[in-house]
């Protein structure tokens, strides 16, 4: 294995000058080189990790970043298709991962209006308990139709 010469490099240039991809790349015809497939390959797994571990902690920076990551999927992609020779499996795997940055917004944004109804239901209860302390002699339907 060669030196990492860059420590803010690391791992992702270590990885990609191991004897495995140099040997990879010496024995396939294949005209793209063994980093393209590297990045396909942790393309693929960190957006199945985004899609299995990631649906509890939904946030802004989160939604910043999953929007980012359906963009690079679809632009991608469509790169796949527009290079000669036509690379399907890249087109698959960028296909995969703009679908799953897609569905994380999606439920990003479900979650978002989930939370919306639930403010809105719990501030429509406050107002109801406030007016019934005010006006005890009043029952629940009427109190309902006056916060409405």
């Amino acid at each position: 294995m060669k030196k990492v010469g860059k420590a803010n490099i690391g791992f992702l240039y270590a990885l990609c000058n191991s004897n495995t991809f140099l040997k990879q790349k010496q024995h396939s015809n294949a005209p793209t080189s063994p980093v393209l497939y590297l990045s396909l390959y942790l393309s693929f797994y960190l957006s199945l990790y985004l899609s299995i571990y990631l649906s509890f902690y939904l946030s802004l920076y989160l939604s910043l970043y999953l929007s980012l990551y359906y963009f690079t999927g679809v632009i991608w992609s469509r790169w796949s298709l527009v290079i000669i020779p036509k690379n399907w499996f890249l087109f698959c795997c960028n296909c995969f991962l703009g679908a799953s940055g897609a569905t994380q917004l999606f439920r990003i944004w479900m979650y978002q209006q989930e939370v919306k109804k639930q403010q809105e239901a719990e501030a429509a209860e406050l107002k109801i308990k406030q007016l019934a302390e005010a006006h005890p002699l009043l029952d629940y339907l009427e109190l309902a139709t006056l916060t409405n």
